[in-house]
């Protein structure tokens, strides 16, 4: 008992630290953003498209590409600052040894629909960018596709997981209610 509070524990105070990193990555990328736009100078992911990519400097669709980047990065970053905002809200529950209540099961349902947020966020984050990586570097475009396999294999673990956690207290949350309604 006295070892599940202080994971419960340990655990909040992580939710609590990758929100506080999440929000300071916010702000670095709107950052990049209105420096990108209002100053007139190239944003960190357009030097990154010179300098890997081989795109020109001057190109009007280095813009753009940075700009898809950093919307992409801002919707993921917002699902990873949502899943754990309801992860706490979890946390909260379990220590207050509210199990299978209503509750639960929509912070289940809110964590799940921002998984696949961000899973989607990085699958068309790639389909936007891979044509402009195979056109330039083959070994580049192969390596970024593995690594980007390996990443999106477990985020869909992570969302099957979720799943069934969620059919989990679905299914506990309508045997209670039978119980209930039995006695």
């Amino acid at each position: 008992m006295k070892t599940q509070k202080y994971l419960l524990n340990t655990a909040n105070i992580f939710t609590w630290l990758i929100q506080f990193v999440t929000v300071i990555a916010m702000i670095q990328e709107i950052y990049w953003a209105v420096k990108m736009f209002l100053v007139n100078d190239i944003s960190m992911y357009s030097k990154f498209f010179v300098l890997s990519y081989t795109v020109s400097p001057n190109m009007t669709g280095q813009r753009v590409l940075s700009f898809i980047v950093i919307i992409f990065r801002l919707l993921l970053l917002s699902a990873i600052f949502m899943i754990m905002l309801n992860l706490r809200k979890m946390i909260k529950n379990i220590k207050a040894r509210q199990y299978f209540v209503i509750a639960n099961l929509k912070v289940l349902k809110s964590m799940l629909i921002a998984g696949s947020v961000a899973v989607l966020t990085q699958i068309v984050q790639i389909a936007a960018l891979y044509p402009w990586v195979a056109a330039i570097n083959a070994y580049s475009s192969a390596t970024t596709r593995n690594h980007e396999f390996v990443t999106w294999m477990f985020e869909v673990v992570f969302l099957v997981v979720l799943f069934i956690v969620y059919s989990v207290f679905a299914s506990g949350l309508k045997i209670q209610k039978e119980n209930n309604e039995i006695i």
